[in-house]
């Protein structure tokens, strides 16, 4: 009651429709926006991205809105149009890597022939539009931050018995594994291939062990992998700039 769940099957099958209802009116609004550029003789000369920032819980787990970590909350839809005839070949496929929605800003800036700013986190998109090869350093893993503290409130300090600076939580999602990270140190991990809906978490206390071997491994590797992903996604404003006596050197890696 605390979020507004669901209180019975009736009520979330109400907030399911209520929501597919919504999807159908951006669907159509998408329409209107696609048949303006039709008629206007732009379709074939417009990128078209559509996305979402979030998904929706829709009584899954008993939750609504944004929460957690589960996919109903961050697996969103990524369709790109790319006019050029360098995408035909490729039209209608689907892509299984692993995408993320700061790919998007990257993948406009080349498609404008402009340099993405240091600041971008995300990559290219145009290896799987334009059927080029996919760069072997491409990510096996998503990585999802959420900062859920309540300076007002103080809802999930009150109720999780929590400190503010502890209300976060980071994610490294792969293909089998699903690895969360609690800002007071608590750890959950999801076996998605016995568990691909979510619903058997080990999770781990802070200070504790895992009593079982292979999760205990699993938990170590993604906590390495976490560890490293964060390091090389700090603030990165001045990233590979050096101020020398012949002035100022600025370099970029690609990024990974």
């Amino acid at each position: 009651e605390l979020v507004g769940c669901p209180v019975d099957e009736a009520e979330a099958r109400q907030v399911r429709a209520a929501y597919w209802g919504n999807m159908t009116e951006v669907d159509d609004q998408l329409g209107r926006l696609l048949g303006h550029l039709r008629a206007t003789g732009r379709l074939d000369d417009t990128l078209v991205v559509l996305t979402s920032d979030h998904g929706d819980m829709m009584g899954d787990h008993w939750l609504v809105e944004k929460l957690g970590w589960w996919d109903e909350s961050y697996r969103v839809p990524l369709i790109v149009v790319d006019p050029r005839p360098e995408a035909d070949g490729t039209r209608g496929s689907v892509v299984d890597a692993f995408t993320e929605s700061v790919d998007v800003l990257p993948t406009l800036c080349r498609w404008m022939g402009v340099e993405a700013p240091i600041a971008a986190d995300g990559r290219e998109l145009q290896p799987f539009l334009h059927g080029e090869p996919v760069p072997d350093d491409w990510r096996t893993a998503v990585h999802v931050q959420w900062d859920f503290r309540d300076p007002v409130g103080h809802l999930p300090e009150d109720l999780l018995g929590l400190t503010m600076e502890q209300c976060s939580l980071d994610v490294l999602r792969t293909d089998d594994h699903c690895y969360v990270h609690l800002g007071d140190g608590t750890s959950i991990s999801y076996d998605l291939v016995a568990d691909p809906e979510q619903l058997a978490p080990e999770v781990v206390p802070p200070g504790a062990a895992p009593s079982d071997g292979g999760v205990a491994e699993r938990i170590a590797r993604a906590r390495g992998d976490l560890l490293s992903w964060r390091m090389r996604h700090d603030d990165r404003t001045l990233t590979g700039h050096l101020l020398t006596p012949d002035g100022l050197v600025v370099r970029r890696d690609p990024r990974r």
